[in-house]
């Protein structure tokens, strides 16, 4: 059910302004809190989904797992919300496009840049780690990139909370970037997020995820198949990333979960130091992504309602006299016409009375035609006294 902008959700306190995307579970909308005059993201479980208490103890948890999460590179959670049939999360709206479109538009990121958005991550990941929260899918999607410069982790919809059961069981997570322990549905650790942060960073560095289901001899019917195949069972390729970025890459995403590093901080510290590169200031990078920012064109204006308006009184008068001028002129016109050339039968009848006339005045003694004569007499004669 997509909600027209202008929809007051709450008796009034948010109002819709458009879509801003859809997913399998849920749809996102920018919206205005009129409580605080500020945009909000309004995260709404899908209409078919939002009367089953299952799913809506699935978006509750979420709530729940980002109300305990105050961190200023984790998106801000506000509150759960029912309206009607609907249900709804209350979250910061960030201005600027996620990393997976980014990464659409520059294809390859430079090396510095793609260490400053990992050392971001980590951090958010391990404060997330330190609270009892595992992500559990940390993929591009899922990174907010807002054009002031920040670096944001969203969608904490499949996270595992220490102490807790969830109600996502078995293989939960993007294959692209699940640990083999994720796919194999067993214990998740922080080290889980700490092997998707190495998988997304080499593909930052490298243009393409290390793991494609590219390598000969897998046995997989379909490509997802082949992907978490070589998840489990084969090492990253070779030759790929820069030489002195291999080792520490390759440690991260090592198949046993105890063998990689202690933190994602620790992780990116490594790489970074056997780069040659140095990171992207905040600085830096708030300048290159404000400068992808593209203008929003300002809404169109509502377009007029078309009611019609009777002309006043006095253009009616002036329409009615103008229609009998016009009449008047017409007869004018065609009786002067009539006047002007008449009828040559006419002027014949005319004619032959005339000359009745005449022989009727004649005197007695002067001889009078026969009717053969004048019906004889040629018609130019009869005219002739015309001229």
């Amino acid at each position: 059910m997509l909600l027209p902008p202008g929809y007051s959700i709450a008796g009034g306190r948010y109002v819709i302004q458009r879509q801003l995307g859809a997913g399998a579970m849920a749809e996102v909308y920018l919206a205005t809190d009129t409580h605080r005059q500020a945009p909000v993201a309004l995260k709404m479980l899908r209409a078919d989904l939002a009367l089953d208490t299952a799913f809506e103890d699935y978006f509750r948890r979420e709530a729940h797992v980002m109300q305990a999460l105050q961190h200023p590179n984790i998106v801000r959670f506000y509150e759960p919300l029912r309206d009607g049939e609907m249900f709804f999360l209350v979250l910061d709206y960030i201005d600027g496009p996620n990393l997976q479109k980014y990464l659409f538009g520059q294809k390859l990121l430079p090396i510095a840049d793609a260490l400053h958005i990992a050392q971001v991550l980590a951090t958010a990941l391990d404060y997330a780690h330190a609270n009892g929260v595992i992500h559990r899918d940390l993929k591009p999607a899922n990174v907010l990139l807002a054009f002031n410069g920040t670096i944001l982790l969203s969608d904490f919809g499949v996270a595992r909370v220490a102490g807790t059961t969830t109600t996502a069981a078995g293989m939960v997570g993007s294959p692209a970037y699940m640990a083999p322990e994720q796919i194999q549905g067993g214990a998740v650790t922080a080290a889980t997020d700490q092997y998707s942060l190495a998988v997304l960073l080499w593909e930052l560095i490298a243009g393409r995820r290390p793991f494609v289901g590219a390598t000969t001899g897998l046995r997989g019917a379909t490509l997802g198949e082949r992907v978490l195949e070589e998840h489990l069972n084969h090492p990253p390729p070779s030759g790929v990333l820069p030489a002195e970025l291999d080792l520490p890459l390759r440690t991260a995403l090592s198949k046993t979960a105890s063998q990689r590093f202690s933190t994602c901080t620790e992780m990116v510290q490594q790489v970074i130091r056997c780069s040659a590169a140095v990171p992207t200031t905040s600085q830096q990078w708030s300048a290159k992504i404000l400068a992808t920012q593209t203008p929003t064109p300002p809404p169109l204006p509502p377009e007029p309602t078309w009611q019609y308006r009777w002309p006043p009184v006095r253009h009616f008068v002036i329409y009615l006299a103008s229609a009998l001028v016009l009449i008047l002129g017409i007869t004018f016109w065609l009786a002067n016409s009539l006047t002007r050339n008449p009828n040559p039968d006419d002027i014949a009848a005319q004619s032959t009375l005339a000359v009745t006339s005449a022989l009727t005045a004649a005197p007695t003694d002067t001889p009078v035609p026969s009717a053969t004569t004048f019906t004889s007499m040629p018609v130019a004669f009869l005219n002739s006294g015309k001229r």
